[in-house]
């Protein structure tokens, strides 16, 4: 059965905002229990959502993703694990705060 996370404690983050080509979904104070973890998807689309934990290396725990896009997931996660997990463990509040600070990926 597939894992759908609480939408009302995601951020969904855009081209724009992370530098890649697919919609990343970071959450805020999870209390599943659960590793750090981020959603990621090619469209807004649930039913297409990738689950990945970030810790203590990136890694996909449901779904598929192509090993070019996993290989940029895990390039933009080294320059944002910090912040990511500050926001999933609810050291920063607020997802304006989290988005001020993430760091896109470049080519």
């Amino acid at each position: 059965m597939k894992t759908i996370p609480d939408f009302f404690r995601l951020a969904s983050l855009g081209p724009q905002t992370t530098g890649l080509s697919f919609v990343v979904w970071i959450s805020s104070l999870d209390m599943s229990g659960d590793d750090v973890r981020i959603w990621v998807s090619k469209t807004t689309k649930a039913s297409q959502m990738v689950c990945v934990a970030i810790q203590p290396e990136v890694r996909v725990v449901e779904g598929k993703m192509t090993a070019s896009d996993l290989a940029l997931l895990k390039k933009w996660v080294r320059l944002n694990r910090n912040v990511i997990v500050k926001y999933w463990d609810g050291d920063i509040l607020y997802t304006e705060a989290v988005i001020a600070v993430l760091k896109p990926v470049t080519s």
